[in-house]
């Protein structure tokens, strides 16, 4: 419980940073943690993924975590390992897109991507290919996917943990302990 405590305050101060403004990790604490506990995502593993995102200039919404989230629930993959991959596709790096079944090709000042059988040419921007990542999260077979990845025991075990709170974003319970324990 101490790990996790620690890793949530430090992710808090990571997001205070990253967003410069704590009403704004709030908000995002707040939206990722009621995300984690309808999804078989646990919240450290939604967290890191969006100050990974948020630190490649990219605040996503919970529409499109929910995107993210089926996309990745429907090639059996973790939510972060999708992060990595959309990380390196900015950069023009697709290897790792065939783990999530997404063939691309660089056409120029294009790129080709297709997934289940479907073609589609974005510009090879950055945001061209985050885009085309997300909305694949839309795709009949991958819109749905958190929903049917939750009612598995997996996905009720992590949410069962995600509900768990282990006190108030200044640490509660432990923070206290800890008080004790130094005095």
């Amino acid at each position: 419980m101490i790990n996790v405590r620690k890793e949530f305050e430090r992710y808090e101060a990571v997001l205070t940073n990253t967003l410069g403004s704590e009403t704004l990790m709030r908000n995002s604490m707040t939206m990722l943690k009621e995300f984690a506990a309808k999804t078989p995502y646990v919240l450290t593993e939604l967290v890191g993924g969006f100050v990974k995102l948020v630190n490649q200039g990219v605040k996503p919404t919970e529409a499109e975590m929910v995107k993210l989230g089926d996309l990745a629930s429907s090639q059996g993959k973790s939510f972060d390992q999708l992060v990595e991959v959309i990380i390196d596709a900015q950069t023009g790096e697709f290897e790792r897109l065939k783990e999530f079944g997404i063939r691309t090709s660089k056409q120029g000042y294009k790129v080709a991507g297709t997934f289940k059988g479907v073609q589609q040419q974005v510009d090879f921007t950055a945001n061209s290919i985050r885009d085309y990542i997300f909305s694949l999260g839309d795709a009949e077979g991958v819109s749905g996917g958190i929903a049917q990845a939750s009612e598995i025991l997996g996905g009720k075990i992590s949410n069962i943990g995600d509900t768990n709170t282990l006190g108030s974003s200044s640490g509660g319970v432990l923070s206290w302990i800890a008080d004790k324990i130094i005095d």
